[in-house]
C-alpha cells in the first residue's frame, strides 16, 4: 500500500513538473516570437553598444555581449528544437488521422517515419509511378475534377444513409438500446 502511494505521488510529481516545464516552454516560445521582443532586443543591444564603452570600455562590453549571446543561443537551440518536435508530432498525428479515415488511402504509409530508408525510397517510386500513370491516362480538367468530387460526395452521402438505416434497423431489433459511439 505504501509503495503504491509512493508511486502515485512520484507520478503526480512528474506530471506536475512536466506540465510546469511545458507551460514555461510555451510561454518562452510565445515571448520569443513576438515582434515586441525583437524590438526590445534591438533596443537593448544598441543602448548597450552606445553606453557600454563609456562605462566599462570596449573589451569588457564585447566580452559581455559575447557571453550573453552565447548563453541565449544555447537556450534557444533547445527551445526551438522542442517547439519543432511538438509541431512535427502534431502534424504527423493529423496526417495519420487523414490517412486512416480515407478508405482509399494506403495504410502502409501510416508508419512511414519508422521504416528504413530503402522502404521509403520504394514508397516514393511507387507514388511517382502512380502520379505519372494518372497524368498519362487522362489529364484532369477543372470540370472533370468538379464532377468527380460531386460524385464522390453523393456516394459518401448514400453510404452514410445506408449505415444510418442499418443502425436504425439494429436498434429496432435490439429494442432501442444505446448506439455505440462513433
Amino acid at each position: 500500500m505504501k509503495r503504491e502511494r509512493e508511486e502515485c505521488e512520484e507520478t503526480t510529481t512528474r506530471q506536475r513538473f512536466s506540465s510546469r516545464s511545458e507551460w514555461i516552454a510555451n510561454l518562452a516560445t510565445r515571448f520569443v516570437v513576438h515582434a515586441a521582443t525583437h524590438w526590445l532586443a534591438a533596443t537593448v543591444v544598441v543602448t548597450w553598444l552606445v553606453t557600454g564603452p563609456l562605462v566599462l570600455g570596449w573589451t569588457e562590453v564585447a566580452d559581455a555581449i559575447e557571453q550573453v549571446v552565447a548563453g541565449l543561443s544555447f537556450l534557444m537551440l533547445f527551445l526551438l528544437q522542442r517547439s519543432q518536435s511538438k509541431d512535427t508530432l502534431a502534424l504527423q498525428l493529423k496526417l495519420d488521422e487523414l490517412i486512416a479515415s480515407n478508405p482509399a488511402a494506403s495504410n502502409r504509409v501510416l508508419d512511414a517515419e519508422d521504416v528504413p530508408e530503402e522502404e521509403l525510397e520504394m514508397f516514393r517510386r511507387h507514388f511517382a509511378l502512380l502520379q505519372r500513370l494518372s497524368r498519362e491516362a487522362s489529364p484532369l480538367t477543372q470540370e472533370d475534377a468538379y464532377r468527380r468530387h460531386e460524385e464522390e460526395q453523393r456516394l459518401r452521402q448514400r453510404d452514410r444513409a445506408e449505415v444510418s438505416a442499418g443502425e436504425l434497423d439494429g436498434e429496432a431489433q435490439d429494442g432501442g438500446g444505446a448506439r455505440p459511439p462513433r
